[in-house]
């Protein structure tokens, strides 16, 4: 086995990681590729190989486009052209020749994909994006619907906002690298100052699906307790319990609501973050 894509839920790291670490043998080199939301799973999935396969690689990536199950899961439709980037392994390295080819044969499918040196900063830009999804999944509506309202756009914002300011004063050096800052200063004003109709213009060019709904969404309408929210809002926290009350609120919120009936409107979601 060359290369094992790992896509789970970041909830699901830990175990599926040690569930390969069992049937690879020893002296396996192969190259473990974390296609997963947050920032943790490759430290997590390092943790379990370092051990019992220490030849094993495992790379970090972001997945740059989104996706979206239509007809009961029978349809894969991806929206948000994009492709992933890869973190750049050593050079000459077996890990490098891995992803190399997966670049070319994703690029060749289609994905245009790319290898790259600045990875981290790349992962926390991407956590900042990421925190739609708990407000998502509180708010009950599709995404664009969800935009549409400019309650849910605030308490948005106050996330990004709340979530950069913890990475800048942390000592991760990604918390002060361009695509973080950009995301925090640009972001956040245009989620305040555009109107309604600009985001119900924006969605209507057919970027999603009128019916898209983030994952974590659709895992608390099936009543699952366990989601992604400790990998995104929890990242946040994690590095600056106190400074961090809006994405706490949106975290607290989601662990302990009862599902799939506790969503809240714009103007409530508001009101639970202080914002009102």
């Amino acid at each position: 086995c060359d290369v094992i894509i790992l896509s789970v839920k970041s909830n699901a790291s830990q175990d599926v990681g040690e569930s390969i670490a069992k049937v690879l043998p020893p002296n396996s080199s192969a190259t473990i590729v974390s296609f997963q939301n947050g920032t943790r799973n490759p430290k997590i999935l390092r943790a379990i190989f370092d051990c019992s396969q220490p030849n094993v690689h495992i790379v970090a990536s972001v997945v740059a486009f989104a996706a979206e199950w239509e007809a009961g899961g029978t349809t894969f439709a991806l929206n948000f052209p994009g492709g992933c980037i890869f973190e750049r392994p050593r050079a000459n390295s077996q890990a490098q020749q891995h992803i190399t080819c997966l670049v070319k044969a994703l690029s060749k499918g289609g994905l245009q994909s790319k290898q790259t040196t600045r990875i981290e900063s790349i992962m926390h830009a991407k956590l900042l994006m990421n925190l739609i999804n708990p407000i998502n999944a509180l708010s009950g509506v599709t995404i664009p619907k969800m935009f549409a309202q400019r309650g849910y756009r605030l308490v948005l914002a106050a996330a990004v906002e709340e979530a950069v300011l913890v990475l800048k004063s942390s000592d991760i050096g990604a918390g002060k690298s361009f695509p973080v800052i950009g995301i925090g200063l640009f972001v956040p004003l245009l989620l305040r100052l555009l109107p309604d109709y600009a985001f119900k213009v924006f969605f209507e060019q057919k970027f999603i699906g009128e019916n898209y709904k983030s994952s974590m969404l659709q895992d608390v309408e099936r009543g699952r307790k366990s989601t992604e929210v400790e990998f995104l809002c929890g990242e946040i926290i994690r590095l600056a319990p106190t400074k961090s009350p809006v994405n706490t609120t949106l975290l607290q919120t989601i662990s302990e609501s009862n599902h799939p009936h506790s969503f809240f409107s714009a103007d409530e979601l508001l009101s639970l973050v202080d914002l009102d």
